[in-house]
């Protein structure tokens, strides 16, 4: 269990005046250790990892006043019950940092502003922000405005909710796979350093190449293509032999719905879709027949995939709620009040981050996945797609032969 000392603030009563003191150290001599119950108002402690218990407010308190009886502070008389009501606080906590109503969070649909149909369009591939080029400014494409204060304003401090109904087509909730994957073939954007697109010369240039697309499958994609059935091989890498420059890139979560990566889903959603690839690089378009970022099971096949995970630090506060005229009453509330949000490479065991097979497999290791989800993966990101027999495979699990 990680605990991150950075700070223990409580409230504390002193001469009839109420006074909220940051605390570096319970060892540091200028901090005045506080004497019983009568002197909490407020426990915080930050968590880098979403855990919410008992043990983490019980050393919380601890650190600055040993005598005090959390139990007692709960409104409990043993520790059973004092550990349920943490725990039923703690879910309170986490479920209202994720509404939009009863907490903080951020809808994903407010992000461009412009309404289900755009949103949806561009993540299939289309709209002004894939189809126009420079010189034409991403901030000044339809939909493009706000990105760059949402990176800096909200996707750092704040939950933005993932957009499981509101792109039911494209994200439904926890995905077969429990990732998500974006797959681009054009840049847009001259004079950031990656694709090709030169000033006033970026109509149909290509993205930094960092994958081979093996096949695209039209059913998986039947709502976003509008085709039934049907598919595309690109055997070979090149642009005569095979499907040309592409670009895929994705994240993946634990199937722990309180775990920040999971909880965090649209803040990563938002960097890597709109934010890191759009903004900052100007990549664009779909692979045809495919969606351009959407659940895995819904993308393309492709050999690998760079990777994005989130870090999250939140702070947990536990609150007395007034009762009438009594001044030493329960805690009976808890709330998010701070979170700090960093997004990362995707990192490793054997120090090869950025990868998100590797990632996966890392998620899988700790028990996180399931057997359906790792699965559905496997048919996604499946390494070199010419050795072996993986394009024999598929076609004959769509009645075909490769001759």
């Amino acid at each position: 269990m990680k605990f991150l000392n950075a700070y223990i603030a409580l409230s504390v009563l002193l001469e009839h005046t109420q006074a909220a003191t940051n605390l570096r150290s319970s060892s540091d001599p200028a901090v005045r250790r506080l004497v019983d119950n009568d002197d909490i108002q407020f426990i915080e402690f930050e968590a880098t990892n979403g855990v919410c218990n008992y043990d983490m407010l019980v050393q919380a308190l601890a650190e600055v006043c040993p005598d005090c009886d959390l139990v007692e502070l709960l409104g409990k008389n043993k520790e059973s019950s004092a550990r349920n009501k943490v725990d039923r606080l703690c879910k309170d906590a986490i479920a209202d940092n994720s509404n939009t109503r009863r907490g903080g969070a951020y809808d994903f649909k407010d992000i461009t502003g412009e309404g289900y149909q755009f949103d949806n369009e561009f993540y299939d591939g289309g709209t002004p922000l894939n189809a126009e080029y420079d010189p034409v400014d991403i901030a000044n494409s339809q939909g493009g405005a706000d990105i760059e204060r949402v990176y800096n304003d909200v996707s750092k401090n704040q939950l933005i909710t993932f957009p499981s109904e509101y792109l039911k087509d494209n994200f439904l909730e926890n995905c077969e796979a429990q990732a998500v994957m974006c797959c681009w073939v054009q840049d847009r954007q001259a004079g950031d350093n990656n694709g090709n697109c030169n000033s006033n010369d970026c109509y149909d240039e290509d993205p930094a190449d960092n994958t081979d697309i093996c096949w695209v499958d039209l059913h998986a994609a039947a709502k976003s293509n509008h085709v039934e059935g049907g598919f595309a091989i690109f055997p070979g890498n090149t642009a005569t032999t095979g499907e040309g420059d592409a670009h895929c890139h994705g994240f993946a979560w634990s199937n722990d719905p309180n775990s920040p990566d999971y909880r965090y889903r649209g803040n990563v959603l938002f960097y890597v879709s709109m934010y890191d690839h759009l903004e900052q690089r100007g990549y664009v378009r779909n692979v045809p027949g495919a969606t351009m970022c959407s659940c895995i099971d819904k993308s393309p096949t492709a050999s690998r995939a760079d990777c994005t995970n989130v870090e999250v630090t939140e702070t947990f506060k536990f609150e007395r709620v007034q009762n009438g005229n009594s001044a030493n009453n329960n805690i009976d509330a808890a709330s998010i009040v701070d979170i700090d949000v960093v997004f990362n490479n995707c990192p490793t065991s054997n120090t090869q981050n950025n990868d998100l097979r590797r990632w996966y497999d890392k998620l899988e290791g700790g028990g996180v996945t399931t057997e359906a989800s790792d699965n559905v993966f496997n048919k996604h990101i499946i390494g070199d797609c010419d050795n072996g027999d993986y394009y024999e495979e598929f076609l004959a699990s769509k009645g075909f032969a490769l001759k």
